[in-house]
């Protein structure tokens, strides 16, 4: 440190600035410490008393130490949200081009090729649910711990905290249910209750990425990051419940039990969920608009949409949500994310003008399909999710119609029974169609 602390401060940020812009060739870097400290001597340091050969020692050490240990700092590549997300998305392709090129399909070439870090690689890569030595982990858990951890990697695929009800974890891992079933016996739902903290436990210490903690009646869930102690949590538990609520949990699609089902498929519990939500006006929470956006795809990454619209739903200042969110995308600066919210508020308000017109619940599938275009899509890219759809269409609507034909709005009262169903199959009390049956569905292949 030199014997004149503001001389020292003075030239020592000089010297970073002109690394920035300049570079820290060590020549250049001397005179532009000189030159400004002569500058300073001249105006704010005038009468400092710095003598010249404290001037000259300044000089040296400040241009010497910075030279040797200061960088200037890499620019982050200025790149749109969506050019991000589609690079996270390419990530599998540069997997593919290393083994085509006679290299181990590995993180660190897949990196290589594509002239990423291998950390980032990596985490687009688990984006994408290909982590081999996550999932090694994970496969070497006891049967009820992989189950939850898949579990939560379903549900909360990014990074983040969130807030779960413990009796609803334990419908989910146990039953595959959303909540406890009334007539689970006293003494069982006691004994999970008792078990459920410890498999959490068990997840949290399998170094997998999510740490857990129970509080009362509540789970607090952290991916990538770690609470910092229970007092920590607590307050961060009580104004996350207070401000963002309780998230539900979703069965992994790798599920033997969830593929076998027919109302688990989520491009049906999907579009069931969309045709159903089509003539409402209010949301509690921007969870009920997720089958939207899986649907209508406006974004490869709909996060800065989501947050758009979780705060139309809370603002709700014109009772309407369309309106809500119409008004806020007008003053979204990112032009990608206003065309979106302008482009899910026009579909949301053409369906809900079909299911208005309270016509058959047929015809009212057909017309969500036309606005969203998901059969098109699933008969190429999914054709038994077509077929079930397909079933849907042509043998469960017109059936559960005709019960509530003389309802005064036979749409809505058709989709509120269907949402009744998956529980009925879940009791064995509905029969869903047989595999040969699901056939004579399936999309053409001419």
């Amino acid at each position: 440190m030199s014997a004149n602390p503001d001389a020292f401060e003075y030239l020592r940020k000089s010297a970073y600035s002109h690394v920035q812009k300049h570079g820290n060739e060590v020549q250049a870097l001397r005179r532009h410490c000189r030159d400004t400290l002569d500058a300073w001597l001249r105006g704010d340091g005038e009468g400092s008393g710095l003598h010249p050969s404290e001037t000259e020692s300044l000089v040296e050490d400040v241009s010497y130490w910075v030279s040797r240990n200061y960088r200037r700092p890499k620019r982050k590549t200025l790149r749109r949200r969506e050019e991000r997300a589609a690079t996270a998305m390419a990530a599998p392709g540069f997997l593919e081009y290393a083994a085509e090129d006679g290299l181990k399909p590995s993180v660190r070439n897949a990196a290589r090729i594509s002239g990423q870090s291998k950390s980032t690689m990596a985490r687009h890569l688990r984006l994408q649910g290909i982590s081999p030595v996550r999932n090694r982990k994970i496969n070497a858990l006891p049967a009820p711990v992989k189950r939850l951890a898949r579990i939560l990697d379903s549900s909360f695929p990014i990074d983040g905290a969130w807030l779960v009800e413990l009796d609803h974890c334990i419908a989910k891992l146990w039953d595959d249910r959303d909540e406890l079933s009334e007539a689970l016996p006293r003494s069982t739902k006691s004994e999970r209750r008792k078990k459920l903290p410890e498999l959490l436990a068990a997840v949290s210490a399998a170094g997998i990425g999510f740490n857990v903690l129970v509080h009362d009646n509540l789970i607090a869930i952290r991916r990538g990051r770690r609470f910092h102690g229970m007092k920590d949590a607590a307050a961060w538990i009580e104004e996350e419940e207070r401000i963002n609520g309780l998230k539900l949990l979703r069965s992994p699609e790798t599920d033997g039990r969830r593929r076998q089902r027919f109302w688990d498929d989520p491009w049906v519990s999907d579009v069931l969920a969309v045709m159903l939500t089509g003539n409402w006006r209010t949301f509690s929470n921007a969870d009920q608009l997720e089958p939207w956006l899986r649907l209508l795809r406006p974004l490869l990454d709909p996060r800065p949409l989501v947050a758009v619209i979780d705060t139309a739903i809370r603002g709700a200042m014109q009772d309407d949500f369309v309106l809500d969110l119409q008004s806020l995308c007008a003053g979204v600066t990112d032009r990608e994310i206003r065309k979106a919210g302008y482009n899910l508020v026009s579909v949301m308000e053409t369906i809900r003008l079909y299911a208005e017109r309270g016509w058959e619940p047929v015809d009212y599938f057909g017309d969500v399909d036309h606005e969203l275009r998901f059969m098109t899509y699933l008969a190429t890219k999914a054709p038994k999710s077509y077929a079930k759809l397909a079933y849907f269409r042509s043998v469960v609507l017109p059936a559960i119609a005709a019960e509530y034909e003389d309802d005064p709005n036979p749409i809505y009262a058709t989709l509120k029974r269907c949402t009744a169903l998956p529980d009925e199959e879940r009791a064995g009390t509905w029969k869903a169609p047989t595999a040969k049956e699901l056939a004579a569905f399936l999309p053409s292949k001419g």
